[in-house]
């Protein structure tokens, strides 16, 4: 084998281990593209039941503010009630016609990181805000609910119903700060992450 001979077969080795080191990487975007994009759908499903959830109970909510409206108590409930799933309604729609516009596959790196990151400041300032004032949420709603699911008037015998409420409210906390710290904030970091390694691979594919 003279030199040329050799030096043709060297290059082409070299070009297909080229070939190889592309392929492989961008088979490694695709699927942290589709990780990315499997924890998206997660919060687009949660947008979607948020949604549903948040127009059936601000209907309810109007039926009750309108059939016990006339008692100023159950008046300022209701109104209370419907201002809360009227934002929540507001807010999810908003959020979901933000994320759902975010595509893995098109877009460059740069605005996905952009788009996520403003999703999660406005959902995560949100569900705290919505954290810090779920006691009154709780304690505002609770008398239009008793009187529209049992009908009792807990106005009556307030103080009966105090532990209740107080039980109530705790676990209703609860409930939200895991859905933040498990759900939100979690799969949000996911999704940061994911994008820092697309990141990774196209600084590494532009130095090459």
């Amino acid at each position: 084998m003279d030199m040329d001979q050799f030096k043709g077969k060297w290059n082409r080795l070299d070009a297909k281990i080229d070939r190889d080191i592309a392929l492989n990487r961008e088979i490694g975007k695709l699927s942290i593209k589709q990780k990315s994009g499997s924890v998206i759908d997660h919060f687009i499903f949660n947008g979607v039941i948020e949604i549903f959830a948040s127009a059936i109970l601000l209907i309810y909510s109007v039926l009750l503010t309108i059939k016990y409206g006339t008692d100023w108590r159950f008046l300022v409930s209701g109104v209370v009630f419907s201002s809360y799933m009227m934002i929540n309604l507001v807010f999810n729609i908003l959020s979901l016609s933000k994320i759902d516009k975010i595509d893995l596959f098109t877009q460059n790196v740069l605005d996905i990181s952009r788009a996520v990151a403003g999703y999660k400041k406005n959902i995560i300032r949100y569900y705290q805000s919505f954290l810090y004032t779920l006691p009154l949420f709780v304690l505002s709603v609770s008398p239009l609910l008793a009187m529209g699911l049992n009908h009792k008037n807990i106005f009556d015998n307030i103080t009966f119903y105090i532990p209740s409420l107080s039980a109530g409210l705790i676990l209703a906390i609860i409930a939200e700060f895991l859905f933040i710290k498990y759900f939100l904030q979690r799969n949000l970091n996911k999704i940061e992450s994911h994008l820092e390694y697309l990141r990774t691979f196209e600084s590494n594919g532009e130095k090459e």
